[in-house]
């Protein structure tokens, strides 16, 4: 059975009018920071779409095991590119870092994990923040 790309149907018949009904959405498109609107839903929204991901890449059981143990190793203060190595370091201790590649490769796109291969960039750094080639920064 395909899973939904939603939580919470249910609970949201009354007060959604999307098809299915749903508390929120699990395949958004939206990037850190660029997506950021300072509001825990609308940003949590960036996360669920990771971890959505992360579940596609590597599987419902892996991917659960995987967010509970990183729980384990967060903060209270932790933010999210707290959260994505604290996912790195639940795998490294679960299964020798197999799986790191594909995590690191969500959170990059994301925006989460600065892009090593960028100039440790972030792919949703809004356009002010892209340092230009003549070592300016764009506008």
């Amino acid at each position: 059975m395909k899973m939904k790309a939603t939580i919470a149907n249910l609970d949201a018949v009354v007060y959604s009018g999307d098809d299915p009904p749903n508390l929120r959405r699990l395949d958004s498109n939206k990037k850190y920071p660029k997506d950021m609107r300072n509001e825990v839903h609308d940003d949590g929204e960036i996360w669920s779409a990771c971890l959505w991901e992360l579940r596609a890449a590597l599987g419902r059981k892996t991917t659960e095991r995987l967010v509970i143990a990183h729980h384990f190793l967060l903060t209270r203060t932790a933010n999210f590119e707290d959260a994505a190595n604290a996912l790195i370091m639940a795998d490294r201790r679960l299964n020798q870092g197999k799986n790191e590649a594909a995590i690191r490769d969500v959170f990059v796109r994301r925006g989460i994990l600065p892009n090593a291969k960028r100039g440790n960039l972030r792919a949703g750094a809004p356009f002010d923040e892209i340092p230009r080639r003549n070592g300016g920064v764009g506008k």
